[in-house]
C-alpha cells in the first residue's frame, strides 16, 4: 500500500471515527489507539511508550 493511499485512508478514518489519544476498547472489544491503530494482541500495548502530563 502506498504512503499516499495510506494517508487518504487515515484521513477518512479520522473523519469518521475521530482520533483518540489514549488506548481504548473499540466496538468489537479490541485495544485501539490514535486513528484506527488496532493492536492485534492486548499484550502489544506493553511495547508502546506511554506519556504522562509530567513527562510530555
Amino acid at each position: 500500500m502506498s504512503e499516499k493511499f495510506r494517508d487518504k485512508v487515515r484521513i477518512l478514518i479520522k473523519e469518521g471515527e475521530g482520533c483518540v489519544a489514549h488506548m481504548y476498547l473499540n466496538t468489537v472489544g479490541k485495544v485501539t489507539v490514535g486513528v484506527g491503530n488496532m493492536l492485534k494482541k492486548p499484550s502489544s500495548a506493553t511495547f508502546i511508550a506511554l506519556h504522562t502530563r509530567s513527562n510530555g
